[in-house]
């Protein structure tokens, strides 16, 4: 992906449009059903993660996503790849299906869009399901 830019902490960050581009290509989505899926992910990946997690993954992306991130005060919660997509499916409206095409879609743009050791902590967070699939 090569849309990056130089945040203000001097972290190479990616651009939202990118992102949502690339998603919206790998998911055979349109602009709008992009965002809302990305938006999903997200929301259900911060779920996932822990309050410090959240913030270094915020770190590296775009306020709009980063927005999505870092909701929860508490620790993160831990439920099979099933429940993490219909998490996803309820706030998008869709069946457990389309909501595990659509995160893949967005996992695959975010694989892109990080480094290595930025994936560990994310991939370690994700239901492990989902985590090996999409290596």
């Amino acid at each position: 992906m090569s849309g990056l830019i130089t945040g203000i902490s001097g972290v190479r960050v990616m651009l939202y449009d990118d992102f949502i581009d690339r998603v919206g290509a790998l998911g055979d989505l349109d602009r709008a059903e992009a965002e809302t899926a990305t938006q999903g992910f997200f929301e259900a990946l911060d779920e996932r993660l822990t309050p410090a997690e959240a913030s270094a993954l915020a770190s590296r992306l775009p306020a709009e996503l980063s927005a999505f991130l870092g909701q929860r005060r508490k620790g993160a919660l831990s439920y099979p790849a099933a429940a993490f997509f219909a998490r996803i499916g309820e706030r998008q409206r869709l069946d457990s299906r389309a909501a595990r095409e659509r995160a893949l879609a967005v996992w695959a743009a975010l694989r892109e869009a990080l480094r290595p050791w930025e994936l560990m902590v994310v991939r370690a967070r994700l239901p492990r399901e989902l985590a090996v699939q999409v290596r």
